[in-house]
């Protein structure tokens, strides 16, 4: 039992600093950025809520378990915008992260890796679907603060298409309702019109 508890010790000690890595987005009051934990934390329910919703037929547990997981990378790699420039270059720096982790002897911190790495890869439906949902809770709280974060980046609307692709590939629905929130976000001033 030693060993077990020292083990698991090291390695939650270890998750607990995605509790430091500070994200763009707001939490909904404005007075201050949202942390990755929290945002994991934010997706895995909105998961649950949406999946009794839309009736997904997903592997519950195993997507909430990639919710947990999908930016535990942050902790050595930081949080980096999707509208960053550096952002496709920051995936060897998280897998790393990621690889480090893997190396913690308990059987959870394994299946972090497959998890990372299959959220990574989008090849199945509980992977694609939580994208759907990583992409759509930033936009939920940009619009809940007036695009504060957009604005921050100078976002435009462009960009934000661009970024919202994978919600176009996986729910038509879902992407027609945000792309009327967005024209609403240009019409406000909260992102740019180009």
């Amino acid at each position: 039992m030693d060993s077990l508890m020292q083990s698991m010790y090291e390695f939650l000690v270890e998750l607990d600093k995605l509790k430091r890595v500070n994200r763009r987005a707001y939490v909904t009051d404005g007075s201050r950025h949202e942390n990755s934990a929290e945002h994991s934390w934010h997706l895995t329910i909105a998961m649950v809520a949406f999946q009794k919703e839309l009736d997904l037929q997903l592997d519950l547990e195993r997507v909430l378990k990639m919710a947990l997981v999908h930016d535990l990378g942050e902790i050595d790699a930081g949080d980096v915008s999707v509208f960053s420039s550096k952002r496709a270059t920051i995936t060897e720096d998280e897998q790393a992260c990621i690889e480090r982790l893997a190396d913690y002897n308990t059987a959870f911190a394994k299946e972090t890796r497959e998890l990372w790495l299959e959220f990574e890869e989008q090849k199945t439906e509980e992977s694609r679907w939580l994208k759907v949902f990583d992409r759509l809770l930033p936009f939920f709280l940009n619009m809940a603060t007036e695009g504060r974060a957009w604005k921050d980046q100078n976002v435009s609307r462009s960009d934000l298409l661009r970024i919202l692709e994978p919600v176009a590939q996986t729910s038509a629905d879902m992407y027609a309702w945000m792309q009327g929130k967005i024209e609403k976000a240009v019409s406000a001033g909260w992102v740019r019109d180009s």
